[in-house]
């Protein structure tokens, strides 16, 4: 199904003694690196069967929360129905047709999702929201790196209406952004620790 078994491959890759972008150069390999240590324990405690509908219920399980995240802001803004109605498009609707943790669902799912608790975090003044958010987006970024200008256009827009209003925004801003650049910082030096940045460079290139 599409790049499933890119994703799926890479996310097992080192379960079987291969290492990421070295026996693997796709850029569609970053999805499956965000959840591999999840793989490579279903490897060590089941073996290699039913790893791909392992990763569909990885799938399912964002999916759900992405779900019940939309349906916990939504109830008291509308009523029930509309609520469970925006709540269950990530369950009932699957990206490019494949029910699969690639990168399309954690991008689309992540970053709707971040972008909720972001708005919601600066409403209300919760940092934990904030901060949830940014650990989301990271999540997207990671597994979806073109979602960069995504990303920075939202925040513009978010300053730009945030100043205009007159609300606090700086303060929450660079904290989102700090962790968010902290975490996708992380992922990608973890990778050029164990590939090595000449294997990670050809594979972004590519």
């Amino acid at each position: 199904m599409q790049d499933e078994y890119h994703w799926v491959g890479s996310a097992a890759l080192s379960s079987i003694g291969g290492a990421p972008f070295i026996n693997d150069r796709y850029i569609q390999q970053l999805c499956g690196l965000t959840y591999e240590p999840l793989v490579f324990l279903y490897y060590k405690l089941f073996g290699n069967t039913g790893v791909l509908l392992f990763v569909r219920h990885l799938y399912f399980l964002l999916a759900a929360g992405g779900a019940c995240l939309f349906y916990r802001f939504y109830r008291n803004k509308t009523d029930p129905i509309i609520a469970l109605s925006i709540a269950a498009l990530p369950l009932v609707g699957t990206f490019w047709g494949s029910p699969s943790l690639g990168y399309n669902a954690i991008g689309g799912i992540c970053f709707g999702c971040g972008s909720l608790l972001a708005l919601q975090g600066l409403d209300q003044g919760k940092t934990k929201w904030i901060v949830a958010s940014a650990v989301l987006f990271a999540w997207a970024l990671a597994a979806y790196p073109t979602l960069l200008l995504a990303l920075v256009t939202l925040w513009a827009l978010i300053l730009a209406i945030r100043l205009y209003m007159k609300k606090p925004v700086f303060k929450a801003l660079l904290l989102a952004n700090a962790i968010t650049a902290g975490l996708v910082g992380a992922f990608l030096v973890m990778h050029v620790l164990r590939a090595g940045w000449e294997n990670v460079a050809f594979s972004y290139a590519f």
